[in-house]
């Protein structure tokens, strides 16, 4: 039986059949990982840097986001609070593969193609085959060659100090952990070293002065601190002034001067301009009008 026009269906157009799952290529899933920034999302060029949970980042990415943490999306804080400074993460030593070829702008796939690899066993680094890192001194190599080669991986004999690169959930659970642990440690370490310094005795002293330090320190003379007040009334003069030495002899010589108004050579205007002080003539001491004794 034909339907109008005289078409013959099929049974796939009768019946409805069940829709396939869509299973996505593995390949890009860890090219994400092996091959772009997990802060930027752009491609990874060196130097990169790993946190200790594993992860990979463009070093110029972290520097970028921790200078402007504060205008950072707070989904990509979130992501980053294990990475409090530069400190927190690691360059890595990587090994470039020697038949790397870049084909990614020609419109070919290059899935499963990586720029670095093992340096003992040749294997590339792109998601197939698992790789560590030092957390001391950022070298880089694959799960087998430390199995298969120990003795090669000299930097990774320490388990504390191998971290898996770019590890399952659980293995990302282990190593917060892990790094919970250390900085827990980190820290009481800190605060016991700063307890034990404020315990320990003072260095005995020779005459006020630390023994064991510097000559001149000790011949110095001691300096007083003032405060601002302080100082501007030590640099303020006294109103009675003591001279001593040449000075005194000095003054002995004016004393011996006569007064204006005794003085010959002096005109009147000049002797009008000072006037007694006692109103007597006779040894008495003399002011200008400005305020100037004679």
């Amino acid at each position: 039986m034909g339907c109008d026009g005289g078409t013959i269906p099929t049974r796939g157009e009768l019946v409805k059949m069940k829709k396939k799952d869509v299973k996505m290529d593995p390949k890009i899933g860890l090219d994400a990982k092996w091959k772009t920034c997990k802060l930027s999302t752009a491609p990874l060029v060196e130097p990169i840097v790993a946190c200790e949970l594993g992860r990979l980042y463009n070093k110029e990415a972290v520097l970028e986001f921790l200078l402007s943490k504060a205008d950072q999306d707070p989904a990509r804080i979130e992501m980053m609070q294990h990475v409090r400074r530069m400190a927190d993460v690691v360059e890595l030593k990587l090994t470039r593969s020697p038949d790397y070829v870049d084909i990614s702008d020609s419109g070919f796939s290059d899935r499963g193609n990586s720029a670095w690899c093992c340096p003992i066993t040749a294997l590339q680094m792109n998601g197939f085959n698992r790789f560590l890192f030092s957390r001391k001194t950022g070298t880089v190599v694959s799960e087998r060659a430390m199995k298969e080669v120990p003795d090669a991986c000299v930097d990774l004999t320490d388990p504390d100090d191998a971290i898996i690169m770019n590890g399952t959930p659980a293995e990302v659970a282990s190593l917060w952990g892990r790094m919970d642990e250390r900085r827990k440690a980190a820290k009481a370490a800190k605060k016991a070293a700063k307890k034990a310094a404020k315990a320990m005795p003072p260095p005995p002293t020779v005459g006020g002065t630390a023994a064991g330090g510097p000559a001149d320190k000790r011949s110095a003379p001691a300096v007083t601190k003032m405060s601002a007040g302080q100082a501007g009334k030590a640099t303020r003069p006294d109103k009675v002034m003591t001279i001593s030495g040449p000075g005194v002899t000095a003054l002995k010589h004016i004393r011996n001067i006569p007064s204006v108004k005794e003085d010959p050579r002096a005109s009147k205007v000049l002797k009008s301009l000072f006037t007694s002080a006692q109103g007597t003539n006779d040894g008495s001491v003399y002011t200008s009008r400005g305020g100037a004794r004679w």
